[in-house]
């Protein structure tokens, strides 16, 4: 999509990421949901939501190391309100819509997490964590489709794209508050 003007992603894409996790009392397991998304200056909108459970590996007062698994879905987004492919000019006209390019695929995300707790008071610890992992995005083919007027879903048109599909891989490095009570 490059030829046609659309920015691409970048080579070290800036996102936010919220993450809610729980871990039952006296449980050495942490299960977590995720929802992030891509903030760099790109023309592909990208989210993906999983699930995770992680193990406590080590323990201390203030520090806790903790390793697992994130699962999940990843959908990819290129609304083409610039210059189109020749094979997509006249479809634009036949639907008098702006066409788009769906993508959405399986995310797998090993990794490990690291919690300081600084300050504690009674049964409550407020603190930093930060993780790391590795990002697999096993994304499906593009569609091709449109947003008819006045309604929000995604009608797909069937005709092949011929826009590449890719497998992304890639660190993950994040940074955050945590509490815990």
């Amino acid at each position: 999509m490059e030829k046609y003007g659309y920015v691409p992603p970048q080579q070290v894409p800036v996102g936010i990421r919220l993450e809610l996790s729980v871990m039952p009392f006296g449980s050495k397991m942490l299960y977590s949901i995720h929802a992030a998304t891509i903030l760099s200056r790109q023309d592909i909108a990208t989210a993906d939501f999983s699930l995770g459970a992680y193990r406590f590996i080590a323990e201390t007062k203030n520090i806790w190391v903790a390793a697992g698994i994130g699962l999940g879905i990843h959908f990819d987004r290129i609304v083409l309100n610039g210059q189109l492919p020749p094979s997509f000019d006249s479809l634009e006209n036949q639907y008098k819509s702006t066409l788009s390019l769906h993508r959405s695929g399986l995310v797998a995300e090993p990794g490990a997490k690291l919690f300081w707790y600084p300050w504690q008071k009674r049964k409550i610890q407020l603190g930093l964590f930060s993780g790391i992992g590795y990002d697999f995005d096993f994304n499906s083919h593009w569609h091709l489709g449109y947003y008819p007027q006045n309604r929000h879903t995604f009608k797909r048109i069937k005709k092949p794209t011929n826009v590449g599909t890719l497998h992304e891989f890639g660190w993950v490095f994040n940074l955050g508050l945590s509490l815990c009570f």
